[in-house]
């Protein structure tokens, strides 16, 4: 038996060496969840984004990435750290940046504890779904959350084994986890990777993510499919919640909400022809009832006669009848891109029995929606809000957060929350621009047909804003330096506002880097905003002491300001420092020398003005200023 056995044991151990050797050819196939990094002297966890690659088959031409957030290493005393959890409209599409709900739940928690460390940590990603939250628990723990936000539910049935799940792992599902760490393996990634390659020789035609992970797949809502994506939806929602109450991480659950006024994808209109389109659109709302009855009466399930059923008893007036026919039109999408109803009532029923908070923000969103139906009010198409669609659900958490208490020591948080606008919720420019053309592109390509275009930033904005957007849009530069080069080109034309938010909402992102902190005190200073410059002047230096052009532009604002005293000991602090700068220290000197003057303490400041002199003989301001004291002694 044992020589028998021999072959197999050999041909095991063989490629076990070779899956270990592997990362070490190629330092690629290595995919932890995380990896330790340096950035400004401080140890981070940074969150790595080509993660998800195992939840997906090896071949797929498009993976969904994380976002490659920095988490702290070591945790100070004062701090909370929140994770949130979810799919593409927890990432934010089609925005970028700071339009996303963690983004905004972090800069209003910031606002209301100034004294906190606040960590908000997105780890949404588009296609992914309760099966591959469930399978990352460990990962999620690992980082140490203090509390936990899950809006998830609308990719349960073109996720990772959704409706697409297999034969065996439907009559198994626990060996669905065991998949996705066997696809972690570095042979079976790169094997995965070859067939990557070889299928986009083979590839023709259109892809995007929509197509590949659904394969244009048709799912009736009473279907075994369905069931299926049903109770699994159930059971990884349970385990979620439990496990992160396992181990005392308190749970937010929020309800999902779609736009209603959205037309069903599937099933298209018949022969290619919607008659029902035009017959509502020229105003024959009686023909497009009767013509809707008709299709109904051979197919009650049929979205697209549900939708215009809709709205003609919404053009009647009849809004309670126009959101029922609505609900049902989306539930009986056979694309299931949006969640159907019964989503949010396993939700609800979880929140129940687990005794976890639900925030129901598809009420909120049908109490701000004309006539309480969702439409185009605060979503960009079916299912990603607009920006204020996801301030909205942004507050919606801080305000159950804030019921929780988790802050224990904190002081009492500000009376308000901030106001909805970007620049007091440091979203930049870029961020917007970025969405109004990732909306574009995502609505050129199937499943959307005749999405009619309405008006976006884009179509007002100047030709270097678009190119910066473009260039973010392929990929030629990153988030961080888009809104470096929009600040640099808002500063050069005098736009003081555009520039302070973009510097705000990278000190917002990268709170630890002194450069960024610096761009925003000398923005806020070219604002007229003294005050909140000096702040950030001393944050910069209190990340950075030996930050000698920040440390001089504080000194030469607290002369200006006639703060002598702080002023005096900031300049002198910087010329203990010894920098290199030989124009530097001359500028300090100078500052020293007005600050002297000012006090007519004549010999001091004429003393002052020649060893700025002696490093730079010809500073104008210090030229003018010795010759002006000369002058007055005389």
């Amino acid at each position: 038996m044992l020589f028998a056995a021999l072959p197999s044991l050999l041909l095991a151990a063989l490629l076990w060496g070779i899956n270990a050797a592997l990362p070490r050819i190629d330092p690629l196939l290595d995919l932890p969840f995380t990896r330790d990094v340096t950035q400004d002297n401080i140890a981070f966890r940074e969150i790595n984004r080509s993660y998800l690659e195992p939840f997906f088959p090896g071949g797929s031409p498009l993976v969904p990435e994380l976002k490659p957030t920095l988490v702290r290493t070591t945790r100070t005393p004062n701090s909370l750290r929140v994770l949130c959890l979810g799919e593409s409209a927890m990432a934010g599409v089609p925005y970028i940046g700071a339009v996303n709900i963690p983004a905004l739940v972090r800069k209003q928690l910031r606002h209301l504890y100034p004294s906190t460390d606040i960590e908000v940590i997105n780890l949404g990603a588009s296609a992914i779904n309760s099966n591959a939250i469930r399978a990352m628990m460990p990962d999620f723990l690992s980082l140490g959350p203090d509390l936990v936000i899950v809006y998830t539910g609308h990719n349960e049935f073109y996720g990772p084994d959704g409706a697409g799940a297999s034969w065996l792992e439907r009559r198994l599902p626990w060996l669905i986890p065991w998949k996705y760490r066997a696809r972690q393996l570095p042979l079976v990634l790169a094997l995965g990777r070859w067939i990557a390659g070889l299928s986009a020789r083979r590839e023709e035609g259109e892809t995007n993510l929509m197509r590949q992970v659904s394969g244009g797949a048709q799912v009736g809502l009473h279907s075994r499919e369905a069931e299926w994506v049903f109770g699994r939806f159930q059971e990884n929602l349970e385990a979620v919640v439990r496990r992160f109450r396992s181990h005392g991480v308190p749970v937010i659950l929020g309800d999902l909400s779609s736009n209603l006024m959205f037309p069903p994808f599937a099933p298209e209109p018949e022969q290619g022809h919607d008659t029902l389109m035009q017959l509502f659109d020229a105003g024959r709302i009686a023909e497009t009832a009767a013509a809707a009855d008709r299709i109904l009466a051979r197919d009650s399930a049929n979205a697209y006669a549900l939708y215009w059923k809709g709205r003609e008893r919404l053009a009647a007036g009849d809004t309670a009848g126009a959101l029922d026919m609505l609900r049902q039109a989306r539930d009986n999408d056979l694309l299931k891109f949006r969640a159907p109803g019964r989503i949010n009532g396993i939700i609800h029923r979880v929140g129940e029995e687990e005794s976890v908070p639900v925030v129901s923000i598809d009420s909120l969103f049908r109490s701000r929606s004309p006539g309480g139906i969702t439409d185009h009010t605060l979503f960009t198409e079916h299912l990603h809000p607009t920006f204020a669609g996801y301030d909205l659900i942004a507050r919606a958490f801080v305000s159950e957060i804030l019921d929780l208490h988790l802050l224990h020591g904190a002081t009492e948080p500000r009376a308000a929350l901030l106001p909805f606008n970007a620049d007091s919720l440091s979203v930049p420019w870029v961020d917007l621009g970025y969405g109004a053309l990732s909306l574009r592109a995502l609505t050129s390509h199937w499943p959307f047909t005749e999405m009619p275009r309405a008006r976006d930033v884009l179509d007002t904005c100047q030709k270097w804003e678009q190119d910066i957007v473009t260039a973010l849009y392929t990929r030629r530069i990153g988030w961080s330096a888009a809104c470096l080069q929009y600040a640099e080109g808002a500063r050069k034309l005098h736009r003081t506002g555009p520039t302070v938010t973009a510097f705000s909402a990278l000190v917002e992102e990268y709170p630890t880097t002194p450069a960024f902190r610096y761009g925003l005190a000398t923005a806020l200073e070219e604002e007229g905003r003294t005050q909140d410059a000096i702040t950030q002047y001393r944050r910069a230096l209190a990340l950075k002491p030996d930050f000698a052009r920040a440390s001089i532009d504080l000194g030469i604002l607290l002369v200006n300001e006639g703060r002598y005293d702080e002023a005096g000991r900031e300049l002198r602090q910087f010329l203990a420092a010894s920098p290199a700068d030989a124009g530097l220290r001359a500028a300090a000197y100078y500052e020293l020398a007005v600050i002297a003057a000012s006090g007519d303490s004549t010999a001091s400041a004429l003393a002052l003005l020649e060893e700025s002199l002696r490093l730079a003989p010809s500073y104008p301001a210090a030229l003018e200023l010795r010759a002006q004291i000369r002058d007055h002694s005389r």
